[in-house]
């Protein structure tokens, strides 16, 4: 495509490719939206729920070893360090920043 009708095309192929990438990422954003609006979770599933994570922790209360605790629910002593700490933090509330 050297000539000049050539990158005419080019340009004109490319045009429609950045629009149709927008018009693609805007409806992703709609549809996320949507699911968020009404209450659908989004991203990867949680490994363990409220229960196992409420028996994990009277599991570790009475001195029983992360690692047998974890291996229990078919999760790595990572994750289960990991799903306690997160929900610790979400039970502390916002952080405060700043006097």
């Amino acid at each position: 495509m050297a000539t000049n009708d050539g990158r005419l095309i080019a340009d004109i192929l490319a045009s429609l490719a950045a629009h149709e990438r927008r018009r693609l990422r805007e409806r992703q954003r709609q549809g996320i939206a949507a699911a968020r609006s009404s209450g659908r979770h989004l991203g990867r599933p949680q490994k363990m729920n409220g229960q196992q994570v409420s028996e994990a922790r009277a599991r570790l209360a009475a001195d029983e070893p992360i690692p047998v605790v974890a291996r229990a629910y078919g999760v790595t002593p990572k994750t289960l360090r990991a799903t306690l700490a997160r929900l610790d933090e979400r039970a502390a509330g916002p952080a405060r920043r700043g006097p």
